[in-house]
């Protein structure tokens, strides 16, 4: 066997697992069943169309270029390194595979989130309430950040308005997916480095 997969890690792949899956059954695979089921429409009029989906890639990057500076000075808090990486590595740890299958889940939860918050829930809401269905949406996306530490929580109310905001514009959540995860995953590594 191979030393990097020998050591035990208490579980946490297998909860951060069950976790992540059950995000995508909760966040996609339901509101899909009901958008091809109930709505009878394309799951491509609710977030997840590939045609001309990278066409405000600029947008996205600047996003990222922007968040950055406040993504590593977020990392060196105590508040954020208690959290991340959520799949938690011990000081002098080196990441072994446990962690990067992680981190391929934890991707799969931004998609996850991404495709309720501005697909479903902008795309359904978008004719009956126009552009302010992404306050109507930012609400229970900020809620589902209670408990992490308050600037990533308030945070979130400026990502749910901006990431909506492009989502109504765009029709696709594919470049808002990439940025939370590129967030996400540059959050992870600093918090890793910074032990």
């Amino acid at each position: 066997m191979v030393p990097a997969l020998r050591y035990d890690d208490h579980g946490q792949l297998s909860r951060l697992g069950y976790w992540s899956i059950g995000n995508f059954i909760l966040y996609v695979a339901i509101p899909a069943l009901v958008v091809l089921g109930i709505f009878r429409q394309p799951l491509s009029h609710f977030g997840l169309k590939l045609r001309g989906w990278h066409q405000n890639w600029w947008v996205y990057v600047a996003f990222y270029l922007l968040l950055l500076p406040a993504v590593v000075l977020a990392s060196q808090w105590q508040s954020f390194q208690s959290k991340y990486p959520f799949y938690h590595i011990y000081h002098g740890e080196v990441p072994g595979p446990r962690f990067y299958v992680w981190e391929l889940l934890y991707a799969v939860q931004f998609v996850s989130l991404e495709f309720f918050f501005r697909g479903y829930m902008i795309q359904a809401g978008r004719k009956r309430l126009g552009p302010y269905v992404i306050f109507v949406m930012t609400v229970p996306y900020c809620m589902i950040h209670f408990g992490k530490p308050i600037q990533e929580t308030l945070g979130a109310i400026v990502a749910g308005i901006l990431l909506g905001f492009m989502a109504l514009k765009t029709r696709s959540i594919w470049l808002g997916a990439a940025l939370h995860i590129a967030v996400a995953w540059t959050m992870d590594a600093l918090a890793v480095w910074q032990r």
